[in-house]
């Protein structure tokens, strides 16, 4: 059932990833992060709250799917740069400013087929973390 319930999740992210066809690069060494400069058509809902990953050094957003919780890996918008703030790590966003862990993440975007990230290598439970596909937001609410 558990496999059952990721792989409609899986559809439903790719679902909502239409034309990425874009450039994915890694920034950062504390936070590390990954931004895109994909454009259109990523209008799937994407919520939860920004989480730190100490031993990857990574931020992932936590939300719940099917009564499980789930660390996604995020791909974040060009321009988007890592943050270190008060001792919480998070990302300074264009146009939206500081998100720091433990904060709420509100917007849209979609999922990346994790074979367009094979050139990136990341700390070990970066963009893979429990095999969720990753995710690209595009705009923030």
């Amino acid at each position: 059932m558990r496999t059952l319930a990721r792989s409609v999740v899986l559809i439903i992210l790719l679902a909502g990833c239409a034309s990425a066809t874009g450039e994915i690069r890694r920034e950062g060494t504390d936070p590390i992060i990954f931004v895109h400069d994909l454009e259109g058509g990523m209008e799937m809902k994407v919520g939860g709250t920004l989480t730190y990953n100490p031993s990857s050094k990574c931020l992932f957003l936590t939300h719940t799917q099917g009564g499980n919780v789930e660390m996604a890996p995020l791909i974040w918008p060009e321009g988007t740069e890592p943050l270190l703030h008060a001792g919480k790590r998070g990302v300074n966003v264009p146009g939206k400013g500081q998100i720091l862990q433990g904060d709420q993440v509100d917007g849209a975007g979609g999922g990346i087929d994790p074979a367009r990230l094979a050139g990136i290598t990341p700390p070990p439970g970066c963009l893979s973390a429990e095999k969720i596909t990753p995710i690209a937001i595009t705009q923030f609410n």
